[in-house]
């Protein structure tokens, strides 16, 4: 379970990475340096698989980007515009994605480190086994969002709008909550 991955030191997310790695006889994953914008190779119905990304996609438009068993270390989304993006097995790590549009999202065995979320947009994303550990998120936006569980750790949610999302079994952990907004906020049955 993720809970217990997580509680043993090692991350659920960092674990599939690496299993998906070996998996594919690599020693270790291709790296990526992605430049800035459109010359950032990020297109429509673009797929990568176990990749280590760095660089600058900010202020990019994609609909469908699928990310499966990477990672992702100081990458800068910063005003991204990512409709449907979906990510598998993958861990981001002291990543900028503020302000980034990434309504529709799909996450499953995510884990987000030290990451700077502020004003990002996760409206009607769906999250399963996700984990937002040290992120600040000041007023980012959950509206109608799924967590099913999900682990917030020491992060900045003041601010957050939750209106009408689903939180189940999810849990926030030493997390200031000041002036989070969780109106209509749905437990599942």
């Amino acid at each position: 379970m993720f809970c217990s991955l997580s509680e043993q030191g090692l991350s659920a997310a960092g674990a599939a990475v690496e299993h998906r790695v070996a998996r594919h006889g690599c020693r270790r994953p291709l790296a990526v340096s992605l430049a800035h914008g459109a010359a950032a190779g990020v297109a429509d119905d673009l797929s990568w698989d176990s990749l280590r990304i760095t660089g600058d996609v900010g202020d990019s438009f994609a609909d469908r980007l699928e990310i499966t068993g990477s990672r992702l270390t100081d990458v800068r989304l910063t005003g991204a515009q990512l409709h449907r993006l979906r990510m598998i097995d993958c861990v981001v790590e002291r990543s900028e994605i503020s302000g980034a549009m990434l309504e529709d999202a799909s996450f499953q065995r995510v884990e987000f480190v030290d990451c700077r979320m502020s004003g990002v947009v996760l409206t009607t994303s769906t999250m399963r086994h996700v984990r937002f550990t040290g992120c600040r998120m000041d007023h980012a936006s959950l509206r109608m969002a799924s967590t099913n569980p999900g682990i917030f750790e020491r992060c900045d949610p003041r601010g957050v709008d939750f209106h009408a999302a689903t939180l189940g079994r999810c849990r926030l952990v030493e997390c200031d909550l000041t002036g989070a907004d969780f109106p209509r906020h749905r437990r599942p049955e």
